[in-house]
C-alpha cells in the first residue's frame, strides 16, 4: 500500500509521471578527493526528524499519498494516507528517526493494521525533505510543511520528470500555467497548453492542466517543499491512463560545472517494468563516477563502476552511469534544484527500459 510513483507512462509523458526518490543505501567511504564549492557538511540531530511531513510514495503501478506527523522524539503523532482510486486511512503509529549523517529508518503502523518499514532513506543537507525505500517494493519522498506559501511561490518555469518522460511546466504569478513540453523517452513529443495551479498556506497544491495529445490532468495532491524549489503532483488522467506522480525542480540558481556536481549522493529510483532501486554515487570535482552502490528490490546488488555527469550553469544534468553488470544508463533528461541539495533525473538502460530518480546530496563526512 504506499505510493511513490504510478503507472501511466503516457500520463507521465505529459508531465506527470514519476518521481523516484532519492533513497539511499549503505554509503560508501570514497577516497576520492572531492573539491565541490556548496556546502556538503552537516550534521543531523535527532529532532530533525519532528515536524508535520507531505509524503507520496509507491512503485509504477501504485500510488499513495498523505501526511505524517513525527514529535521531535521520533515518534509517529499522526498522519493519513489515501491509495488513490482504492482506500485511505491513518497512521496510527511508529518511529522515523535519522542519525548524525541524515540517514533515515522507521517504521508505520496504520489503521488497516500493516506495518511499513523505512530504510535506506536520506534526509536533504537543509533538512526540508527525505526519501526512503520501503516494504512493499515501494519508493517514497516526504517533503517538509510550513505554513508560509503564497501563489507567487509557483511563479516560474519548472523542470520534471516521469518514469518514461520528462519536460518543463510555465506557471506565472496567479498560478495560470501558461505553457511547458512534455517528451516521451525514445517517442513523441509535444506540449502543455493550458491549465491553473492553485496552493494553500500549508503548501498543498491541486489543480488541473491539458496536453497536445489532449490529455487532462487533475491533481489529486501535490506538495512543495520548505525551500519552494520541489514538489510533487500526484494526477489522475482521462481519458484514464492511471494515476501518475510528478517530480519537479523550479529551474534558476547559479551552478559551477564540476565543483557543483561533485559529491556523494543517495538515491532512489522506480524503473518501467515494475522495480524499486536505490544506492548511493560518488562523483569527482571532474565530474568523473568514482563509486557507489545499487540494490534492487528482490533482484540484487553491485557496484557502481563508472561514468561521467555533468551540470550546465543553469543546473541541467548530463552523462550516463554504469554498473556492474554492463548495464548502462544514459540520462535523458536531469535537474537539480537551486540549494543545490537535491536532483531529478529520467534514464534509459541498454535494454531500453526507463527509470526515474530522485537524488539527495549527502554529508561528504560520513
Amino acid at each position: 500500500m504506499f505510493l511513490w510513483y504510478s503507472l501511466f507512462v503516457f500520463l507521465c509523458v505529459v508531465a506527470v509521471c514519476s518521481m523516484i526518490v532519492t533513497g539511499c543505501q549503505n554509503m560508501q567511504n570514497d577516497s576520492t578527493t572531492l573539491t565541490p564549492t556548496t556546502a556538503q557538511s552537516g550534521s543531523f540531530p535527532p529532532t530533525d526528524v519532528g515536524g508535520t511531513w507531505a509524503l507520496v510514495d509507491g512503485n509504477s503501478s501504485v500510488v499513495v499519498y498523505g501526511s505524517l506527523a513525527i514529535s521531535t522524539a521520533d515518534v509517529v503523532t499522526g498522519g493519513n494516507w489515501t491509495e488513490i482510486g482504492v482506500t485511505s486511512g491513518t497512521f496510527t503509529g511508529g518511529t522515523v528517526s535519522a542519525d548524525s549523517h541524515g540517514t533515515i529508518s522507521g517504521t508505520l503502523s496504520t489503521s488497516v493494521g500493516t506495518t511499513h518499514i523505512l530504510s535506506d532513506g536520506q534526509m536533504s543537507l537543509d533538512k526540508d525533505l527525505f526519501i526512503f525505500a520501503g516494504t512493499g517494493n515501494e519508493a517514497g519522498i516526504a517533503l517538509r510543511v510550513n505554513s508560509s506559501y503564497a501563489t507567487a511561490d509557483l511563479a516560474g518555469t519548472w523542470s520534471w520528470v516521469g518514469l518514461n518522460s520528462y519536460g518543463t511546466i510555465e506557471v506565472n504569478t496567479t498560478g495560470t500555467i501558461t505553457g511547458g513540453t512534455y517528451t516521451l523517452v525514445g517517442g513523441s513529443s509535444g506540449i502543455i497548453t493550458s491549465g491553473t495551479l492553485a496552493i494553500t498556506d500549508q503548501g498543498t497544491i491541486s489543480g488541473s492542466f491539458t496536453t497536445s495529445e489532449p490529455i487532462s490532468l487533475t491533481i489529486q495532491n501535490g506538495q512543495m517543499n520548505s525551500d519552494k524549489n520541489v514538489l510533487y503532483l500526484a494526477c489522475t488522467s482521462a481519458p484514464t491512463l492511471g494515476n501518475g506522480v510528478i517530480i519537479a525542480i523550479q529551474q534558476g540558481g547559479s551552478f559551477t560545472p564540476g565543483t557543483d556536481m561533485a559529491g556523494i549522493y543517495q538515491y532512489i529510483s522506480i524503473t518501467s517494468y515494475d522495480s524499486v532501486a536505490y544506492g548511493s554515487i560518488t562523483v569527482d570535482g571532474a565530474g568523473v563516477v568514482t563509486g557507489g552502490n545499487w540494490t534492487e528490490i528482490g533482484v540484487g546488488s553491485g557496484t557502481v563502476t563508472g561514468g561521467t555527469l555533468a551540470l550546465s550553469t543553469q543546473g541541467v544534468m548530463t552523462g550516463s552511469v554504469s554498473i556492474s553488470g554492463g548495464n548502462m544508463h544514459v540520462l535523458q533528461s536531469g535537474q537539480m534544484n537551486s540549494s543545490k541539495t537535491v536532483a531529478i533525473t529520467v534514464d534509459r538502460d541498454n535494454a531500453a527500459h526507463t527509470e526515474m530518480t530522485v537524488l539527495v546530496r549527502a554529508p561528504l563526512s560520513l
